[in-house]
């Protein structure tokens, strides 16, 4: 597979021109959702004396839920998007 560059930055992207799948996008979600700081407050819980059965449900409920969260959001966009509505926050003042 060629790599290169996106042409067009905010524009809609035509449906011929779309590549890729979830699948492919697996690695980058991991690798955001992958933070050192839920990594860090479950050692420190364990530190603390916490037990680390509880601290590792705990921090996959979190992950779960952000998931979730970002399903929703995603979702929501493409709503948007399909009415002709702006979806950035930095849009919405202009577009009103």
């Amino acid at each position: 597979m060629a790599v290169h560059a996106e042409r067009r930055t905010i524009e809609v992207i035509l449906d011929d021109e779309r590549h890729g799948s979830p699948v492919s996008q697996f690695t980058l979600w991991f690798g955001a959702n992958l933070q050192i700081t839920a990594i860090v407050a479950g050692a420190l819980a364990v530190v603390f004396g916490a037990d680390p059965l509880p601290v590792m449900y705990a921090l996959l409920e979190a992950g779960i839920v952000g998931v979730e969260a970002g399903v929703w959001s995603a979702e929501n966009a493409e709503r948007l998007v399909e009415k002709g509505r702006p979806t950035g926050p930095c849009c919405a003042r202009r577009s009103r």
